[in-house]
């Protein structure tokens, strides 16, 4: 039984557009122009979406937003179903099954 892993590349793309967008708006803040920050709200906005859409459990579907990381470290399991959250980079630890 093949494992099903979730996409690293997606999880990457929206913690990119969500940084730059908080610092868009940060930027725009300090400015006198309101557009700036504006742009910023919708950068943020399409991180989101990027996250609502891709970064979910492989297994059931739930979004795991507040659970992916850039790159590894311990492991983190999907709060719906319990099963450890894999990346399609991942090297398998030896476990069967």
């Amino acid at each position: 039984m093949k494992t099903m892993r979730l996409s690293r590349k997606w999880v990457r793309i929206y913690l990119t557009l969500l940084a730059v967008g908080i610092a868009v708006f940060v930027v725009g803040a300090l400015m006198p122009h309101q557009g700036i920050m504006y742009g910023g709200v919708g950068i943020a906005a399409v991180g989101a979406a990027v996250a609502w859409f891709k970064c979910r459990c492989p297994y059931c579907g739930v979004p795991l937003a507040r659970y992916v990381r850039w790159g590894s470290g311990k492991a983190r399991f999907c709060p719906g179903c319990e099963n450890e959250i894999l990346y399609d980079d991942f090297k398998d630890r030896g476990k069967i099954g």
